[in-house]
């Protein structure tokens, strides 16, 4: 498994923030929350795709239209609650899918382990 690194952790966690603000987006807020809510998806949105360019092109295009359904400046307004909730929590767990996702393996670091597996092993025979 690669190594983790502080980037990756920063992005996991502006995902994890930004996903439990979508499931709270349910509830009956003031407006005001719902400016911010629009400022910090975008934001994020727009982060994680910039950081997912060259490695995952769902995810750029995903969070692509995230970022413009959320943007702050242009808004986009669907007039029903219920269509926004099911836009929420479906934004939500891609934000939540994008902070979870396991990285792949490559077949060489899957070599590379059998091999240290198959030394440790022969090692261990001779004692």
């Amino acid at each position: 498994m690669p190594p983790t690194t502080i980037k990756s952790k920063i992005f996991n966690i502006l995902s994890i923030v930004c996903a439990c603000h979508l499931f709270f987006a349910g509830l009956n807020l003031p407006e005001i929350f719902y400016a911010y809510l629009r400022v910090i998806v975008t934001c994020v949105a727009l982060l994680t795709m910039v950081n997912n360019i060259g490695k995952n092109r769902i995810f750029v295009i995903a969070f692509g239209l995230v970022a413009v359904v959320f943007n702050p400046i242009f808004p986009v307004y669907l007039y029903d609650k219920a269509v926004w909730v099911l836009l929420d929590i479906v934004t939500a767990l891609l934000f939540l899918y994008e902070a979870y996702e396991i990285p792949e393996v490559s077949s060489t670091e899957v070599k590379t382990r059998k091999r240290r597996r198959i030394r440790l092993f022969r090692f261990k025979l001779r004692f």
